[in-house]
């Protein structure tokens, strides 16, 4: 992987990604992106290139969704299969992805959302 992704194997490796506080206390900023596919191909250098911008972004990639809990997956995702990726910033969802919007610009939108946290 690279410094500004990571793939998740566990349940108990994402939770602490999707926690208040992140584990990499140089990265609060995180995009969670679900599943695998042609369209998470095409998603996920694009939200790479997007992380890239500011130094406290990283990508968590759950390539296998069963990880995610039913409740996770409703509290992030609204248990939709069109969102793709979800920015989380201080334990919470401030911004997202949508499948049909994979661009650069759409996650760097979705990124945008933390910045109103702050």
């Amino acid at each position: 992987m690279s410094p500004w992704l990571v793939e998740v194997i566990s349940h108990e490796e994402l939770v602490s990604w999707m926690g208040q506080e992140s584990p990499d206390p140089d990265k609060p900023v995180r995009m969670i992106v679900r599943g695998d596919g042609p369209v998470i191909r095409e998603l996920l250098p694009n939200v790479l290139d997007a992380a890239k911008v500011d130094p406290r972004r990283i990508v968590i990639w759950v390539r296998d969704p069963n990880l995610l809990m039913a409740s996770e997956n409703a509290a992030l995702f609204s248990s939709s299969a069109e969102i793709l990726g979800v920015v989380i910033h201080e334990g919470r969802a401030c911004g997202w992805v949508y499948q049909g919007a994979c661009r650069v610009e759409d996650a760097l939108f979705a990124f945008a959302g933390a910045d109103k946290t702050d």
